[in-house]
């Protein structure tokens, strides 16, 4: 497959924090990933953060990435590699997914929420459960609301077609 067809190159919902919060390291890996990225260790396991820094608009380091990026295969790409799904369908869904979560930021931002996380994923789960706390009334603004039903659509969406949920 070249380049203009690799459905992870023209994706990386996985890498930018859309899809996965973290990915883990095995001790093996360090001292290979070194140079490479910023592992945090802790008792011969590793772990960096999404959104990975070597992603920028496609993955810097795809031929170097460590062995859990290598061995996620969402559901579109299962599809594709299997010829269910077209290279067109494939990036349509990928399309729909990066334009529900640029919404869903743009609303994150007018709400002018402090969140924690830097993973997008992460944010998802952090204003459900900001949302769910039964002492706040935040719920009952119309664009939270829609906040929450932009999410859950979202998530329905990742769940559908990668394979992963928010909660």
């Amino acid at each position: 497959m070249n380049d203009e067809e690799n459905i992870c190159l023209a994706c990386g919902i996985c890498c930018d924090g859309t899809l996965i919060g973290f990915v883990e390291v095995e001790a093996a890996e360090f001292s290979r990933l070194k140079g490479v990225l910023e592992v945090e260790e802790s008792d011969q396991i590793g772990f960096f953060l999404h959104p990975c820094e070597k992603f920028c608009e496609k993955c810097t380091i795809y031929d170097q990435r460590p062995k859990q990026c290598g061995l996620f295969e969402c559901k579109v790409l299962k599809s594709y590699e299997k010829g269910e799904m077209d290279f067109k369908s494939a990036t349509t869904i990928i399309e729909s997914v990066i334009e529900k979560k640029i919404g869903i930021q743009n609303k994150l931002r007018a709400l002018d929420l402090k969140l924690k996380s830097g993973s997008f994923c992460f944010k998802m789960m952090e204003v459900k459960n900001l949302f769910a706390a039964e002492n706040t009334k935040i719920v009952r603004k119309e664009m939270h609301k829609e906040l929450m039903f932009d999410i859950e659509e979202l998530n329905g969406l990742v769940m559908k077609y990668f394979g992963v949920s928010y909660f």
